[in-house]
């Protein structure tokens, strides 16, 4: 029996042998670009990093996802059933979304910060108290809406009924209680999803229009001071000392304002 699960095993390891080459190039690729995100923003931009809060943060949380979902995909991949530890795999099941969820709503928080800075750069902005208490906001809802995975994942057996055998995967599970409940879980993380998705799609396409109608309007000022300075220069007397007075349009504070977290 023991034979038969392990060739079963490497039968279906041998099959998911190209997901497992891209989840360690993914593996690669989030480890060494999260890498240079946190030395930028420590390092080399460390004198602002007040103003840049939240992306070494993000970077940190994305770099511990991206360890810990391509690890432990990896490992479901080596051991697709044989993956017997209940209680190891509940709690990766729950680490991993946690991390996913804070990546997605410290997004959200990002983008909120940018329209203040942007859309209402006169309107009271997050200080360093608030942004803190943002990031702690964000673990705590991460951790609430994650922790049904301790009821809906864990180790699971799967048979082949061609040798009879029997083997573990680690996967969804249905408790003995319904077989509603991991749907409803589903279906909410889904519209949570789907309302993160909606709200940054909104907050940058405002964002956006902001920044294309001031690049308009300082191209339109630039052209038009363009054509007065050579009229001046044109109607100018070679002895004329005289000083020229430069009237700068009203912007909405925007020329002095850095578009910056």
């Amino acid at each position: 029996m023991a034979d038969q699960l392990e060739d079963w095993n490497d039968e279906l390891s041998q099959i998911l042998v190209p997901d497992s080459v891209i989840l360690m190039i993914y593996l690669v690729v989030g480890v060494l670009g999260n890498s240079i995100v946190i030395y930028i923003h420590t390092v080399r931009l460390k004198s602002n990093w007040k103003e840049r809060f939240f992306i070494p943060v993000l970077a940190v949380v994305d770099l511990i996802s991206c360890v810990l979902s391509t690890s432990f995909s990896f490992s479901i991949n080596m051991l697709p059933v044989k993956y017997n530890n209940d209680s190891a795999c509940k709690i990766v099941f729950f680490l991993n979304m946690t991390c996913t969820m804070m990546s997605a709503l410290m997004l959200v928080v990002i983008a909120i910060n940018r329209h203040r800075k942007i859309c209402k750069p006169f309107s009271k902005q997050l200080n360093m108290f608030w942004k803190k208490i943002a990031i702690v906001c964000i673990a705590g809802v991460s951790l609430v809406i994650s922790w049904p995975c301790f009821l809906f994942y864990g180790s699971k057996e799967v048979y082949k009924e061609e040798s009879l055998t029997i083997g573990y995967r680690c996967t969804n599970v249905r408790g003995p209680w319904s077989t509603v409940q991991p749907l409803v879980f589903k279906a909410a993380v889904m519209l949570l999803v789907a309302f993160i998705l909606v709200s940054l799609v909104v907050f940058y396409v405002l964002i956006g229009i902001v920044v294309f109608r001031q690049m308009r309007f300082h191209k339109k000022q630039g052209i038009a001071y363009g054509a007065s300075d050579d009229r001046s220069q044109n109607t100018k007397s070679p002895n004329s000392n005289s000083a020229k007075v430069i009237l700068m349009p009203y912007c909405d504070g925007m020329d002095a304002m850095r578009i910056c977290l």
